[in-house]
């Protein structure tokens, strides 16, 4: 899409499914799109699954509640950087990067939190890729409500990156990455996998 700059968006109070079902969208631009009043951003991208590549870098979040289905079914995205988005407000995110098969790495600020619903939020999330399927840059806290959002996982490892160690006998992700969270500011990186799946976090300092 070229030109949504010139569409005034000062007022808008909802951008509920405003691409919704946009199967031949390849690529958009809303970087200057005037987000500052938009409390819902339910569907934005649903379906969207030809879209490769966009751009989000000014979109002002602080006042949206639901970000639910945001980027659901977007099977053709390969990266999404959100380090700008505050979400101090949004109580749902359920279902927003579900179906996101090629996504390899998102980008996490410092100002996003986890909703209270996130049901579904990381179903199917690059089960498409080569391993490692998905890559996070996050902060330790961040990586606490994630790893309460992903499947169960079956191998824990933790460490300096590039290195890695494997989690003594007994303890979990959960116990790992708590101890992370609590303090250990020398790691730089954390790398699990379950099954056939790949996750890596790298902090954000």
């Amino acid at each position: 899409i070229n030109g949504f700059e010139k569409v005034n968006t000062d007022n808008c109070l909802s951008m509920t499914r405003v691409f919704f079902g946009c199967t031949n969208l390849t690529s958009v631009n809303l970087s200057k799109a005037n987000t500052a009043n938009v409390t819902n951003m339910f569907a934005l991208f649903y379906n969207c699954n030809s879209l490769s590549s966009m751009n989000l870098s000014n979109f002002y979040t602080s006042k949206v509640t639901s970000m639910k289905s945001m980027f659901y079914g977007c099977s053709s995205l390969t990266s999404l950087d959100l380090s700008h988005f505050i979400s101090t407000n949004v109580t749902d995110m359920s279902h927003m990067f579900n179906g996101c098969s090629k996504l390899a790495s998102i980008k996490f600020g410092t100002d996003f939190n986890f909703a209270p619903q996130t049901s579904h939020i990381f179903d199917n999330l690059g089960s498409g890729n080569s391993s490692p399927k998905t890559s996070f840059t996050c902060t330790p806290a961040q990586w606490v409500e994630i790893a309460k959002l992903l499947p169960t996982d079956n191998e824990y490892r933790w460490g300096n990156a590039p290195a890695t160690a494997t989690l003594p006998s007994g303890k979990t992700f959960n116990d790992a990455i708590k101890t992370l969270a609590g303090g250990a500011a020398n790691i730089k990186q954390i790398n699990f996998h379950y099954g056939a799946s790949y996750y890596k976090g790298t902090m954000i300092s």
